[in-house]
């Protein structure tokens, strides 16, 4: 439901997150084939497009030239750095070919390459075990980071330096400005969970939008720039491989920005204008796998430190190495942190509310004058304004009827998506609903749960996470006709599917709530129940039940 990939130019679904928040204990904080560039050689001759260029043949004194020693990239980049080695020449002849890896990590050994220039230090360090370097990495370029609009709409926002600003970009993102044709932004993303690119791509869009380094949002008491954080990731409507393939994606909604490198940007001759974010970029390392390779490679790095180095570095797109300052420093270990952290972001959730509307809803919490009921209303609103608008939400209220007693269970909002699929009206309708509701009653909480479980089951949603959240403060109780507790919990072990599998998560409210009940009921299906016992603990009840364990 995450990855959309194709053609570029329309777009890709929605992104969001769940309806309640996020995971709190989440620590702070690349497979397309390169274009061959054509390049002259030493006799003029331009190399043959199609494939990667032949190096000169002889030197500029037509004695034949040495076998050029082969660094591997990624594929991603084999155009710019062709573009760069293009540049360097030794009496005339070629002393570096640049080659596509065809793996993460270069195969070492007789047919494999004497240098890589890996992608970034933390791919390095990833690969720490499968490689055996000759000597330290040496950091010979950076890799600055862009996102790619329209050149109409860059110049239509003020221009990319106007737009790399936090009081441009972040409207944008928080959807309270839109773009000059009227559409918000969708971003394309090479896949944070896989790509160094992509982990650094999202820290950049956080602090250029936000002006601030990175750290994990609260979802249930979102500050400004946790906000600011939250809509970036519903910005993201495509995930692809790498940062080439951002630039040909397929995707419904289309994307307008793309995320990737100027290097990759410059080599693919899109006409898309680059606007620079903030933060970390990329440091690249040249890496010895062949000792008898050690003198030319420490030669190739030498030249990308000279003033002739540095100006093919820069028309390629990269900047020399000794632009890079501390900032852009990051372990494999933080950026994989970054990876995850966003990967929680990013699940999809689809959620059916089961809320309690039984009369006692009505009492206030002590010491307060808040009711539990009003307390729910403030846990939807917060919930919606976090939501993604990819992920799903439904409404079920339960009360009894006050004269005989029967239980009423309505359905006021079909669990559908949040976003615009279901109409601009979606996430009101949870909140219209809420307000409306008729508090009264007892509390048939059994049948309740029981028919609200058959209908999420009913309505699941392949490749998220589908769950019914439980509100209740009292216990199964003026409700005539009602199940038992042991014919519920029956009833959920019959109709719970292994391979459709929906959690229940319970929050008694209240010190009238029957939690042993609730706790059963949310074991059965693999769930958890928490107890909320006073309005200060809202936050902390709320986290729990939804993402501990």
């Amino acid at each position: 439901m995450s990855r959309y990939e194709g053609r570029h130019g329309t777009g890709a679904r929605q992104s969001g997150a769940r309806l309640f928040g996020f995971v709190a204990a989440v620590l702070l904080l690349i497979t397309t084939a390169g274009a061959a560039w054509v390049i002259r050689t030493a006799n003029d001759e331009p190399a043959e497009a199609g494939g990667p260029p032949e190096p000169p043949r002889t030197n500029s004194s037509g004695e034949p030239c040495p076998a050029s020693v082969r660094v591997a990239v990624e594929p991603a980049y084999l155009a710019s750095w062709t573009t760069v080695a293009g540049a360097y020449r030794v009496d005339g002849c070629a002393p570096v070919q640049i080659e596509a890896s065809s793996s993460d990590v270069p195969t070492t050994g007789d047919d494999g390459p004497a240098g890589w220039l890996a992608g970034s230090r933390q791919q390095v360090e990833a690969a720490e075990g499968e490689l055996s370097p000759v000597g330290e990495p040496t950091t010979v370029a950076g890799v600055p980071l862009v996102l790619a609009l329209d050149p109409e709409t860059v110049d239509g926002l003020g221009g990319p330096d106007t737009l790399a600003r936090p009081a441009a970009l972040g409207p944008l993102v928080r959807g309270v400005r839109s773009l000059p044709d009227g559409a918000e932004l969708a971003i394309a993303l090479p896949d944070p969970g896989t790509s160094v690119t992509g982990r650094l791509g999202f820290l950049g869009l956080v602090t250029t939008a936000t002006g601030e380094a990175f750290a994990v949002p609260s979802f249930i008491t979102p500050t400004r720039k946790d906000l600011t954080t939250i809509r970036i990731e519903h910005r993201v409507v495509a995930l692809t491989p790498d940062e080439l393939a951002v630039l040909d994606v397929d995707a419904d909604p289309a994307a307008n920005a793309f995320l990737t490198s100027a290097p990759v940007l410059a080599a693919s001759g899109s006409d898309l204008a680059p606007v620079p974010l903030r933060g970390p970029r990329p440091a690249v390392p040249l890496v010895t796998l062949d000792a008898d390779a050690t003198e030319p490679l420490a030669a190739f790095a030498t030249f990308l430190t000279s003033p002739e180095g540095a100006a093919a570095l820069a028309g390629a797109g990269f900047v020399p190495a000794d632009e890079l300052g501390p900032l852009d420093e990051i372990s494999a270990k933080d950026a994989g942190q970054v990876g995850t952290a966003f990967g929680f972001m990013h699940q999809r959730i689809s959620t059916m509310v089961a809320i309690d509307a039984s009369g006692s809803m009505e009492e206030t919490f002590p010491g307060t004058d808040t009711s539990r009921i009003e307390l729910v209303r403030r846990a939807a609103r917060d919930g919606m304004r976090v939501a993604s608008p990819a992920s799903r939400s439904g409404l079920i209220v339960f009360r009894s009827d006050d004269d005989d007693d029967v239980p009423v269970i309505t359905r006021p909002v079909d669990l559908e998506p949040n976003g615009p699929q279901s109409g601009p009206s979606h996430r009101q309708a949870m909140l219209d609903a809420l307000d409306e509701l008729e508090v009264s009653g007892g509390t048939p909480l059994y049948n309740a749960v029981r028919e609200a479980y058959d209908y999420t089951l009913e309505q699941y949603e392949p490749g998220m996470v589908n769950q019914l959240l439980v509100l209740s403060d009292g216990q199964n109780r003026d409700a005539a006709g009602s199940i038992s507790l042991e014919d519920l919990l029956a009833d959920l072990a019959d109709a719970s599917d292994p391979d459709r599998p929906v959690r229940i998560i319970a929050i008694g409210i209240g010190a009238s709530a029957d939690m042993e009940a609730l706790t059963d009921i949310a074991e059965a299906t693999g769930g958890r129940a928490t107890w909320l016992q006073s309005y200060e603990g809202y936050a902390d009840a709320v986290s729990e039940a939804l993402f501990t364990g």
